[in-house]
């Protein structure tokens, strides 16, 4: 049986019904595993360029040497505050108060799980 819409016998451009049938269903056991996909990338792009002005301010993952870490929860709160009152932007980086307090919490998560808190 051929594919109406490419007159192919195995038609590998389209899902038309004819070469859906044709196509066996791939089996992959995924349950349970982490959905990276549900990530919105563009929002944690703001965290990585946050990281980059620190890298280049300090060293290369300068802040795992903190101490004690839960200076970031000033930080955090810092920032938070600062965009509550209307200030949307670092005086320094020119990145939104938001990526400062998204990154402080991604390292206290990091401290939190090495068992540093």
């Amino acid at each position: 049986m051929k594919c109406n819409a490419h007159n192919l016998v195995d038609c590998p451009v389209c899902n038309c019904p004819v070469c859906k049938e044709k196509k066996p269903e791939g089996i992959k056991y995924d349950e349970g595993k982490l959905e990276w996909t549900l990530l919105p990338w563009d929002a944690l792009a703001c965290i990585v360029r946050v990281l980059m002005f620190g890298r280049d301010k300090y060293t290369r993952d300068n802040w795992r040497e903190v101490d004690p870490p839960e200076r970031y929860i000033d930080a955090c709160f810092r920032h938070l505050t600062r965009w509550c009152d209307g200030e949307k932007l670092d005086g320094e980086t020119g990145f939104s108060h938001l990526w400062h307090a998204g990154c402080c919490i991604v390292f206290m998560i990091w401290f939190e799980r090495e068992g540093r808190l």
